[in-house]
């Protein structure tokens, strides 16, 4: 039965990473990728902890990012490599922890599977971000904080890490660290009080201090949190029922942990699955770009866009080498520009010659009047 239920669960894996290899390769970056590059990744290593917070900004994973794209290249795949390295990490973590804590090989193969093939994240699995790292560890700590035999410290530096990866596991980590200490220290107390401020409360603070403080006070941005319920929430419930799994305890901190995930979730939306938006035809606009300046004369050229495909047209300004292209700002005005990247439902406010056009955007020319 081990043996059968490794090799579906490496066959099922094996598939979704390769679908998610392929969005990762062909799909056009997101606007949020390009922040995470364009602000922090391309800045010096100590500007990703001392910047203000961002969604696009996980600390741990855009150093990931900007350690990646020292060595390679800069592409689509390359910025999303630390991301697919995540994905197979969080594949490991949630098969570990389903076999620790269910009681048979067959009801941990089931919830492996929901954790692998949960349907809300196959949408997102190119998309360049810390969830699926961030995931990883914190199932692994989960799966510590059940193993009395382990240390308290590795749990705690589990889910600081976590943390570290994306700042939403900050709530269900802090969660889990109390429903411990409520199942382990008041109840039935198999911890002491000192160890439980040593060696698990004390090393969580410290890693979260080092990593966040100073984004924190810069903060300038809400925390977003729908994309940790989605990858989490499925797996978390199933959990929670007690026949699966060999310990009362271990489906009430999943119950009570899927519950609080839920009304993160309520507030947000449903993610709309395999989903690209006008991004998506930004690789070529920007090569048709390219080639109309080599043809002409290369000096300074101005680019107006929309404000949606401004961190996209940065990014791939430095993907394509247009060195002519000065870097596009929001406050670029019409008047000064040479070249208009639009959404087609948009019309330049200039006299200008469409170019080309590609996944509903078009590249237009300012024709002098």
């Amino acid at each position: 039965m081990r043996r059968l239920s490794n090799r579906c669960l490496s066959v099922l894996a094996g598939v979704v990473f390769l679908w998610a290899a392929y969005r990762a390769v062909g799909f056009a970056v997101t606007p949020s990728e390009a922040i995470t590059y364009n602000h922090y990744a391309s800045r010096p290593f100590m500007e990703i902890l001392a910047g203000p917070f961002h969604p696009a900004n996980q600390v741990l994973h855009t150093m990931l990012c900007y350690l990646v794209l020292r060595v390679f290249r800069l592409s689509e795949w390359a910025l999303r490599l630390p991301s697919l390295l995540g994905l197979l990490f969080y594949f490991w973590a949630a098969v570990r922890l389903c076999r620790a804590v269910c009681r048979s090989e067959a009801k941990a193969l089931l919830c492996a599977l929901v954790f692998i093939l949960n349907p809300f994240t196959v949408g997102w699995l190119p998309v360049a971000g810390g969830v699926w790292a961030g995931a990883a560890c914190f199932l692994l700590a989960l799966g510590t904080l059940t193993d009395h035999t382990v240390s308290l410290a590795r749990a705690s530096l589990l889910l600081g890490i976590a943390s570290g990866f994306h700042i939403s596991f900050l709530f269900v980590s802090v969660a889990s660290l109390l429903l411990f200490l409520h199942f382990d220290f008041w109840g039935v107390r198999t911890v002491k009080f000192w160890d439980a401020i040593n060696r698990l409360i004390l090393p969580f603070a410290l890693l979260i201090f080092a990593l966040w403080s100073i984004t924190l006070l810069n903060r300038r941005e809400s925390f977003r949190v729908e994309l940790l319920c989605v990858v989490l929430f499925p797996g978390l419930l199933v959990l929670a029922l007690p026949q699966l799994v060999k310990r009362r305890q271990i489906s009430l901190q999943a119950g009570v942990l899927a519950v609080a995930l839920a009304f993160c979730f309520l507030p947000g939306k449903l993610p709309d699955l395999f989903h690209q938006g006008a991004e998506a035809g930004m690789p070529k606009i920007a090569r048709a770009l390219r080639d109309q300046i080599r043809r002409g004369q290369l000096h300074a050229i101005v680019v107006k866009t929309s404000d949606y495909l401004i961190e996209p047209m940065n990014l791939y300004r430095r993907r394509y080498a247009l060195g002519a292209v000065q870097p596009v700002h929001p406050e670029t005005k019409p008047s000064a520009a040479e070249y208009f990247i639009l959404p087609s439902q948009e019309l330049p406010t200039v006299p200008a010659t469409k170019l080309f056009e590609n996944r509903g955007i078009v590249l237009w020319m300012r024709r002098e009047s």
